[in-house]
Order: C-alpha cells, then structure tokens, then sequence
C-alpha cells in the first residue's frame, strides 16, 4: 500500500489470483480516458450507463485495483485537491509530503510480518507544506476504497475542521464514477457515511467538550493545528486508545501542526518525545524549504549574514543547497516580520530546525536572532566516539550515520569532537554531574581557550546518563586528549562538586585515579583574609550569578564559538526564573521541565578560563607544572601520545585524516 516493493509482491498475488496482467496506466494516459469515458453515468453500485469497450474495461478493472493497493498511485492519478491556481489537480509530492510517504513506506516494511499494521506519525512543519493535503488524502484512500473503514478528521476549532471536510468532499467528488462508492446523505461538517462499504468519516475539533473517538475503533485519523487544541486531553484518553483498538490490515493517525502554542503544550511534548525515539509514533520535521512554491525573484536582492549563515546551515546539516530564489523569499519574508518585531512568528512559521520552530511561550535570555546566529555557525564534528569505560579508549561511531539521525538520540552517551589539541593551547574540562532523575544528564565540555587570534571555542562534549564513578573515567579520557601538549599536562579539570553535590563523587574518583591536574577554587576566610582552597567549582547563590552571566555576556557579544547544536537547544529554554513566591530574582536556569546540563558545564569552563585572565596566566601555569611528577604514572606513554597529537598531521584540513589519527592513536596508546 505504501512500499514499492510490498505494492508490487501484492500485485503480483492479484495478477495470479485473477489470471490476468493488471496494467499501470501514466498520469497522461489516466487524463485521456478520463476524457474518452466523460459521457458514462454510474449508478450507485458502479453499473455504466453504456456497455464499455474492451479498452475501457481493463482500465477499469486494472485501475480499481491498484488505487486501492498502492497509495501513490491512488495519489497522482485519481485524488485531486484544488491548486494555489484555483485548478482541480491531482497530488505530486511535494519534497516534504514526501517525507511523510517515506515514513509510511519504511514503517510498512518494518510491519511487513504482522497481522495487520498500524502506523502512527506525528510531523511538526513549516507553514503550508502540504501536511493537511496528505493527511486527507489518507484518510480518502482508506475510507473511500476500504470496506468498514471508520475515519477521524479534526482540527483546532470547527471553521478549521470545516475545512478538513470540505477537502475531503472535494477529493470524494473528483473522482471517477467507477471508482466512487455511494453516498447516504452529508451532515455538513460533522459526518459522512458511505453505506456501500459501511465506512465513516466523523469530523471533530479541538475545542470540543464532549470525547474524542470514545466508543470506536479508529481506523485512521488525522488531526491537525495541535498546537492550539483546547482539549489535547482527549488525545490520550479517547482517541489513542480507539487507535489502537482497530485491527484492520492498515490503519494510520497523522498528527500534524506548526510550533505555534509554544514549549511546554502537549503537541509540543509529544513531538519532542517522538523525536527522541521514546514513543511508537514516528517524528517527522518537514522545514519551510520543502514546500517547491516558496520562492522570490531574487534580482536585485544583497543577501544578509543571517540569511547566507541560514544557507550554508542547511547544506551542512541536510546536504541541501538553496537558489537564489529561496534565500529571497527566505530574506523578504523574514524582513517583513522582523519589521513588525515578530522575528519568534517568522521562526514558528518557517523554521528551518525543530529548535526554530518551537519559539513562543517561553522568553529565553538569548533573543532569537542571537540563537539562530549561534545555530548557523555550529561546526561539522570531525569525529564521534564511543567511551569504552572498562579500557578507556574510544570506539568510532560512524560520523555519516551520526549526522543523519535527526531526533538527535545519537548525542547521548557519545564524545562529539570538533577539534583535536592544538599546540600552545590552553583546554578547560569542565563536569555538571547528574543526580540521575528525570531529564537531568550529566555533561562535560571541552573548551580552548581563546587568545588575541582566536575566540573561546568549545572542541568536544560528552553528554548521558551514566552514574558518578564512571563519569570520572569519561572525564579521565577527555582530561588527558585535551593535554597541554608543550606541558605535557592533562586539562584543567572543573568538577562542579559543591556540598550536597553529585559531583563530589566524581572528583573524589578522580583524584583516587590519580589526575594530576585539578582546578582550585579560592574562598576568603573570615578571620584573616586568607584564602581557603577547595577541589573543584563550587556552584552557590553567590557563585551561579557569575558562570551564567558571563556565558550570557560571552554569547550576545558572539566572543565564543559554540559547536553544539544540543547545546543551542538548551538556550532556547534557558530563562530568568521567577522565585516561587513570585518575587522576581536574577536566577538564569532551564525554564520547568526542561534541562541546562551542557550549559552549565559551559559556563564554569568559560568562567574558569577567564578567572585565570585577573591572575598572570603564565604564573599559574608554571604552578600548575609542579604537578608533574605526580603525574606521570607512565613517562614513556604520555611521551609517544603527545608526540603524535603535537606532530605536523594533526590539524590538516580533511575531517577524516584528523578522525583517524584519534583513533588509531588511542587504538594505540589507551590508557
């Protein structure tokens, strides 16, 4: 019905069922015997008004057949919707109605063995991207060609729903009177019965206070504008299980709307859940660029940073290259909403990420245009590793497949490297361990530290859920390949271990494994002025303020380079909380439910390296160097690994040279 492959096994057991070659006719041939055939009346059985000829009659017979077993052909031959030029067409993908129909194709496949199969998809998408079309022509191909078939059409509000109807009429009414079942009468808006096959459609919307498909096995569904339904509730509680309660050979519920309604509302969770690969549904983003007609004469129009940086986005990260004519729609488009400061509506409207897409409802301290600008400029990583805990070695993940996962699932438990250890730098390591409940992670981040040449730059992250001592271990590997290699000494290590702490645990491991190379927080003593010492970053009332403020200022200021795009997806909800009794206080965190993990890890490398900008750095790193015998548990082995990261390979320009060298070094030289 939606593999290729399944549509021709299944044509193939017809062909001998019947006897007969069933013959694929072209979208052209299709048209003339729609035209040919124009004086034939059909009564409601499908009984022709005049006896067809032989031609006629294995058109007909071949093509009731495939409409009903192939949906893309149902689609592009026979179901016509009404065209941006006011013409009755039938349906040619769009790129991102294509991503819905690859969904449903793999999804079959990966059913191919079961009873029956039974896809669920939820696609949050740019504005107007054909998402609505291909959701009710789902729900006409199965209802208006399958026997006791019952169907659910909704959106957010009943005038949005009438819409949905009156598409689905239209598709009902286009098509050949041989293929159309009969009708019993239309409920304008809320219902339509087909008695020759015992199949439904109910129409439904959003702001309903009665139930939702209670009482029902719902055999595809598709709702939409899910962003802004008053009563999602229903969802969960009526619909789903009338979903799943259907055991037809297939049945489907799209899901589908724009970010609009903002963080924190239920088509927001349960995308997001989706996309994480935690539920059965599967996640679909269909971006402004997919939809063919969004384009503008672009003679004349000087492209901006913001819009180049958006272009050069895309090819990285989709392999996509824009023309001319998207970047000015794209641009125009933008200027027009920019002017009217309504930059978070053109993001919800036209995103071209998941992360642009979700922008209102909470205020982050970054504004928008700063986040984009931030997410353009992430680089490519050279390398992605596995950290082997019982060896501490790295196992290569292959950086393509990586890149490809979209939901971004692929972060967790993996070491994104952007840059191998450069000579004469500086690396902070910086650790936010995880109490291990909820959504909280533990995070380490890598930063260089900048000089009068080059920015602060975060090189490598690490991000997942496994417990304390292992994390030291994770932290022990990253410490020692972001040495100072003229120093021969492993990162500065930043675990924040505070009173009450996770972290604590992680430092103390550490220093047990012998890491030669700690930050030391000072605190002044009350009595004498002296300075106390403490392992690791303290995180306080007093000490917070500081981290978050100067990773703020860094970032407004575009003085750090960020790689992370998780990371970008952290400052989208990173808020100026409000104090439980509703006093407002300088407190910048995760907004509730949400997680700033990789951030603060940031934070205390960016603040640590700077720390060391009020002392004379060259001073502290001469202290640090008295260090060293401690360190060396093996001479010659930290040795020959310096010598091989400070050789003339590293640094060369192809990503892969410079993956291989980590790897065969580290196959090498583990520790």
């Amino acid at each position: 019905m939606y593999s290729a492959r399944i549509v021709q096994n299944n044509l193939e057991r017809l062909e001998k069922s019947f006897g007969t070659a069933i013959r694929r006719y072209t979208m052209d041939q299709v048209k003339d015997y729609e035209f040919t055939m124009r004086d034939i009346a059909w009564d409601a059985s499908g009984v022709p008004s005049r006896t067809l000829t032989p031609e006629e009659s294995v058109f007909v017979f071949s093509n009731r057949l495939l409409a009903k077993i192939d949906f893309e052909y149902f689609l592009t031959r026979f179901c016509k919707v009404l065209t941006d030029e006011k013409r009755l067409e039938t349906i040619i993908p769009w790129p991102s109605q294509r991503k819905v129909l690859d969904a449903l194709s793999s999804e079959e496949e990966r059913q191919s063995d079961a009873p029956s199969c039974k896809i669920p998809i939820v696609l949050l998408k740019s504005r107007q991207v054909g998402g609505t079309v291909i959701g009710e022509a789902l729900a006409a191909h199965l209802v208006l060609l399958n026997a006791n078939t019952q169907g659910l059409v909704a959106s957010d509000h009943p005038d949005n729903s009438l819409k949905l109807y009156q598409i689905l009429t239209r598709m009902y009414d286009a098509l050949p009177g041989w293929l159309r079942p009969s009708i019993e009468g239309r409920v304008k808006g809320t219902h339509l019965h087909f008695p020759a096959l015992d199949s439904d459609v109910i129409v439904g919307a959003g702001n309903q206070k009665t139930t939702l498909g209670q009482g029902m096995n719902i055999d595809i569904a598709h709702l939409t504008e899910l962003s802004t339904w008053e009563f999602p509730g229903y969802i969960d509680e009526d619909l789903l299980p009338a979903f799943n309660s259907s055991r037809k050979h297939h049945s489907v519920i799209l899901m589908e709307s724009t970010g609009a309604g903002a963080k924190g509302n239920w088509f927001h969770d349960h995308f997001q859940a989706a996309w994480r690969k935690e539920t059965s549904f599967n996640a679909i983003f269909a971006a402004w660029f997919l939809r063919p007609n969004n384009r503008l004469v672009s003679e004349g129009v000087e492209f901006r940073p913001a819009t180049l940086g958006m272009a050069e986005r895309v090819k990285r990260e989709s392999s996509i290259e824009l023309d001319r004519e998207q970047l000015a729609f794209y641009q125009i488009t933008r200027r027009d909403f920019e002017a009217k400061d309504k930059l978070d509506v053109f993001f919800q409207e036209y995103p071209s990420t998941v992360e642009e897409a979700f922008q209102t409802g909470l205020r982050s301290v970054f504004p928008i245009d700063v986040r984009a600008r931030v997410r353009d400029n992430v680089k490519t990583p050279i390398g992605v590793f596995e950290v082997v805990l019982e060896s501490k070695k790295l196992r290569k993940v292959e950086l393509s497949s990586w890149l490809k996962d979209e939901s971004g699932t692929k972060y967790d438990n993996t070491l994104v490297m952007w840059e191998l250890p450069r000579r004469g730098s500086m690396y902070i390591c910086a650790v936010d361990a995880s109490y291990g409940v909820g959504k909280d992670n533990a995070a380490i981040e890598i930063l260089r530290v900048g000089t009068t040449r080059s920015k602060d730059e975060q090189v490598a992250e690490w991000c997942g859920d496994i417990n304390n001592l292992d994390l030291a271990k994770v932290a022990w590997v990253l410490g020692h390949i972001y040495r100072d290699i003229e120093m021969d000494l492993p990162a500065i290590m930043a675990v924040e271990c505070n009173l009450g702490s996770p972290g604590t645990v992680t430092q103390v491991e550490l220093q047990r494994m012998g890491y030669p190379n700690f930050y030391i927080g000072r605190r002044a003593t009350k009595t004498d002025g002296d300075f106390e010492r403490d392992y690791g970053w303290w995180t306080t009332a007093k000490t917070r303020p500081l981290i978050t403020d100067a990773f703020k200022t860094y970032v407004l200021r575009n003085d750090i380079q960020i790689n992370s795009s998780k990371l970008v997806e952290e400052m989208n909800s990173f808020v100026d909380n409000p104090r439980k009794d509703g006093m407002f206080r300088h407190h910048l965190a995760a907004a509730p439910g949400y997680h700033d993990d990789r951030i603060m890890a940031f934070a205390i490398a960016l603040y640590i390296a700077h720390e060391l900008d009020i002392m004379n750095i060259a001073d502290e790193r001469r202290r640090r160097v008295d260090a060293q015998d401690s360190a060396k548990r093996n001479p010659v082995k930290i040795k020959q690994i310096a010598d091989i990261m400070a050789s003339g390979r590293i640094g060369q320009t192809p990503e892969t040279v410079e993956a291989d060298i980590l790897e065969k070094m580290w196959n090498q030289y583990g520790y």
